[in-house]
This record gives structure tokens, sequence and C-alpha cells, in this order.
């Protein structure tokens, strides 16, 4: 996974959180399944901000 900081890609490693203050709009989505949900988030230029998959089980 990478986040684009202005401009420059920068490798992160999953669970990493970036903060900045430059603010950016985001377009989430999440994708249910009987067995999983899967969590995508884009920025608005189409850079992939990050994505995560979870178990539908009460510890998911």
């Amino acid at each position: 996974m990478s986040a684009h900081l202005a401009g420059v890609p920068v490798p992160l490693e999953e669970g990493t959180t970036i903060m900045t203050s430059e603010l950016i709009d985001v377009i989430a989505g999440v994708d249910t399944h009987a067995e999983t949900h899967h969590v995508a988030v884009i920025a608005t230029t189409g850079a992939r901000l990050g994505d995560a998959q979870f178990p539908t089980t009460s510890q998911g």
C-alpha cells in the first residue's frame, strides 16, 4: 500500500497511520458479503489510500 504526500508516493506498511495538515476529498466504499466486508478509500484524484477486509464475525 502507498500514499501520496505532496504528489510523492510513500510506501506504507499495513496498519500505518499518516497525518497531514492538508485536507483532501476522499471516497469510501464498503462491499458487504455473507462472510466478509471489504472497505476501500480513494482520493478524488483516483489515488488508492487504503483498503481492508474484515470477517463478519463478532470479532471482525
